[in-house]
């Protein structure tokens, strides 16, 4: 599930991700680092409509970009990074405490996330029943939840 984040893009599309990469800090530094009670995966909205309220839910902190937002019952979650993601954050909905934790894999195809610390895994999945935040601690499952909202990069999605 291991991806070459770099490597596998050609240099065209290099050149689009980094222009998008620009354009979500602007849109990012002109928003508020509050989440925003949206529906980002309405099918109503535009595309580029939910990438300005993906920008505003933005939690990455500064000079980072959201590739992915979500919302759970519980959680606030991004998926952070420069060019490309390289560390999950959660915010807990009821106290606001955050875990910042670096990806380990990562399927860009079907939008697949994986974080681990030490022995606890944060995975975003993506299955025929929908969309999940798991989190588990060695083979013990201490949360499933649906995502209720999400939102990723259009150039994370696969163009084949």
């Amino acid at each position: 599930m291991k991806a070459n984040l770099l490597g596998s893009f050609s240099q065209a599309a290099k050149v689009r991700n980094i222009c998008l990469v620009f354009l979500s800090i602007s849109l990012f530094l002109a928003s508020t680092i509050n989440p925003v009670k949206a529906n980002l995966n309405s099918a109503k909205q535009t595309e580029s409509q939910q990438f300005i309220l993906a920008s505003a839910r933005n939690n990455c902190g500064d000079g980072f970009v959201s590739f992915f937002a979500g919302e759970t019952k519980d959680f606030w979650i991004n998926i952070c990074g420069w060019l490309y993601p390289q560390f999950y954050k959660g915010i807990r909905k009821l106290d606001g405490a955050v875990v910042n934790v670096e990806i380990t894999e990562v399927d860009l195809s079907n939008n697949v996330y994986q974080a681990i610390d030490g022995n606890i895994y944060y995975v975003i999945s993506n299955t025929a029943q929908g969309r999940f935040l798991s989190i588990t601690q060695g083979n013990r499952e201490l949360l499933k939840q649906p995502l209720i909202d999400w939102f990723s990069l259009p150039y994370l999605q696969s163009s084949n």
